[in-house]
């Protein structure tokens, strides 16, 4: 998907910049842009956007700006004709709005952006944590530095899952069922 769906605009920007529908105090939109976060094919089971906009809060003059990352689910194909069945795209808010907050307070680590409030159903909303960020080419493979560095952050991850469940078994019950067997 190349453009940009016709709901992200300002009212939704709106909404979750402020948290909700009536939520307090009132964001007004000053201006975004809006554009597609990854190139055409390398999305696989979500479209991305990147919205950067610009907003006041309240009554206050002065201006906020905030660069955000919209991902919903891809809309055809094969990917979109396997999902639609499941639960598939259901668990990813409720990881990133439930689960990734308590596993990065355990080890005071940021494993992923901060997840907004979204007023569209299966849609994330987070924080772009680097608006100049690109997604690199998937043919080429990591360097053993940044190989190193992920299995490092994928351990601590893991170690911050497992922290959690110990605290709450329930909270992972929504995400851990399968919804597809792929063989049998």
């Amino acid at each position: 998907m190349d453009k940009v769906p016709t709901w992200l605009n300002e009212g939704f920007l709106q909404t979750v910049l402020q948290g909700g529908e009536t939520n307090e105090p009132r964001v007004t939109v000053v201006s975004y842009t809006a554009r597609p976060a990854i190139a055409a094919g390398e999305n696989f089971s979500s479209y991305l956007f990147r919205v950067k906009v610009t907003y006041r809060v309240g009554e206050s003059p002065n201006e906020h700006s905030q660069s955000l990352i919209v991902k919903l689910p891809v809309q055809g194909g094969f990917i979109y004709d396997l999902a639609k069945h499941t639960e598939f795209y259901d668990k990813e808010p409720v990881f990133y709005e439930r689960i990734l907050p308590k596993m990065n307070e355990k080890l005071n680590c940021e494993f992923s952006p901060s997840a907004f409030y979204s007023p569209r159903d299966k849609v994330v909303v987070q924080s772009d944590l680097a608006p100049d960020y690109h997604v690199g080419d998937k043919e080429n493979q990591l360097d053993f530095a940044h190989a190193k560095l992920f299995y490092t952050t994928l351990a601590k991850f893991h170690a911050s899952s497992l922290a959690v469940h110990r605290d709450d078994p329930t909270l992972f019950e929504s995400v851990k069922r399968r919804d597809f067997i792929l063989c049998r």
